[in-house]
């Protein structure tokens, strides 16, 4: 197939770089970032009622499908809990995360078998989002709603705060991929990831007292962002420390 636009103004031909197709099938979940909390809850048994607008995950789950929490809910995930992740499925929230665990009780993303997971996604959520004591392991990369997200945790347009947490086996692009937000990431360990530990692409915020070893590519890739680095061990990055 082959394209020929003219710009109607100059009457010049416009040259044309890339082709990319989207079909309704790339929007086919889109529906679900509207539902209510109730709708939601109704749809996915995994989850709790907290408040009004508030979901929680606790205990042991495995998922199969891609599950989507929509716009404006609250997702609390508590202490201990271990979330297991069928090959290429997904975890995205529309609203502000609080995964939220202790030293003596983490909480767990990993795959359910030897292939890699999805991603764990906060998208244009309204408040700043905690991860805290929480390990990702082996996950990969999502296309959801038309998003591309290529971060193991990946948090679009949602300002995020990440303490003593870990990230390992990433197959993707990033073990984390933050864009167009503010991100603090303190105590945090990032080790054997297949590229880039973290990108960081149109961030503001702080990575510190952090540990970035045995990563595929960079070990702290900062594109178009303003950034506070302190304190931070990288060794035995694959391309560079810091790009």
């Amino acid at each position: 197939m082959s394209f020929h636009l003219t710009n109607l103004i100059t009457g010049s031909e416009v040259p044309v770089s890339h082709i990319g197709y989207a079909d309704g099938a790339q929007f086919s979940r889109f529906d679900e970032i509207s539902r209510s909390p109730a709708q939601f809850l109704s749809a996915e048994p995994n989850f709790y009622r907290v408040d009004e607008r508030t979901v929680g995950l606790t205990g042991t789950h495995t998922f199969t499908r891609t599950v989507i929490v929509p716009r404006g809910t609250v997702l609390k995930i508590m202490p201990g809990t271990t979330l297991s992740f069928a090959s290429g499925v997904s975890l995205i929230s529309y609203g502000t995360v609080l995964a939220e665990g202790r030293r003596d009780a983490l909480i767990t993303f990993k795959a359910s078998g030897p292939a890699p997971w999805g991603v764990f996604g906060i998208v244009e959520a309204p408040a700043q989002s905690s991860i805290r004591w929480v390990q990702f392991s082996n996950g990969g990369d999502a296309k959801v709603n038309g998003m591309y997200l290529s971060g193991m945790l990946a948090a679009h347009h949602s300002d995020i705060r990440i303490t003593y947490s870990s990230f390992s086996g990433a197959t993707a692009d990033d073990a984390l991929n933050v864009k167009h937000a503010n991100a603090v990431i303190t105590f945090s360990d990032f080790s054997r990831n297949s590229a880039d530990a973290i990108d960081l692409d149109w961030v503001t915020g702080s990575v510190e007292d952090s540990t970035f070893e045995s990563n595929g590519n960079d070990g702290i890739d900062i594109s178009g962002s303003t950034l506070t680095l302190v304190h931070n061990i990288i060794k035995h990055s694959g391309d560079k420390f810091i790009s």
